[in-house]
């Protein structure tokens, strides 16, 4: 998670992802609903087929694999697990969206 967040959950790219640039106007209340639909929509963000895809490659190259101490290992490892592992991952933001939003938030939404 730590190699592939700054480069694929980066702010200004799930914003431009999500349309959400700029969606909401600052007279707008923010909501509990508001908060966790959008960690929902990370969350389908992390299981779309073209990130899957680009999350394995990046792993398989300088991301991760080209700095472990058997790269063609690392490599098949990626692909073989990063599929399945994408999936929990979001599952487990979409049950957790409520506790985040409760704690990330400077609102304290969900709470």
């Amino acid at each position: 998670a730590r190699a592939v967040y700054p480069v694929f959950l980066d702010g200004a790219k799930v914003c431009v992802d999500l349309g959400a640039c700029g969606a909401k106007s600052f007279l707008s209340e923010e909501t509990c609903d508001d908060c966790t639909a959008g960690v929902n929509a990370i969350a389908g963000l992390a299981v779309m087929r073209e990130n899957v895809l680009e999350v394995i490659e990046y792993l398989k190259g300088d991301g991760y694999c080209a700095g472990s101490a058997d790269p063609a290992y690392c490599q098949g490892a990626v692909e073989q697990s990063m599929p399945y592992a994408l999936p929990v991952l979001a599952e487990s933001l979409i049950v957790g969206a409520p506790q985040y939003c409760c704690n990330l938030s400077d609102a304290g939404l969900c709470c």
